[in-house]
């Protein structure tokens, strides 16, 4: 069974940008009087930040990691029905 949510993209999100950057940051998932924020990556924008980081600060920390093929609406949509029949568990625990 599938927990209701509401999936709420940031302001100005343009696919276009979004799915060249391969990155979006700020996506939050409302589930009753709760929320969960997340980034959506694909998996060679991954690879470059963690890169990134690792050689910058020696490490790659990050809650709420959503890794998609391709940064768009639809992916995000599908990944994140696919979350809620598990009651987002994949996720850290949902914040007032």
């Amino acid at each position: 069974m599938s927990i209701q949510f509401t999936l709420v993209l940031p302001e100005g999100f343009v696919p276009y940008e979004v799915e060249a950057k391969g990155y979006l940051g700020g996506i939050r998932i409302l589930v009753a009087d709760s929320a969960i924020e997340f980034a959506a990556y694909d998996t060679f924008r991954l690879a470059q930040d963690i890169a990134y980081e690792i050689r910058e600060r020696g490490f790659f920390p990050h809650s709420n990691l959503l890794v998609v093929e391709t940064v768009t609406r639809e992916n995000i949509e599908a990944a994140v029905e696919r979350l809620a029949i598990s009651g987002f568990t994949d996720f850290s625990k949902l914040h007032s």
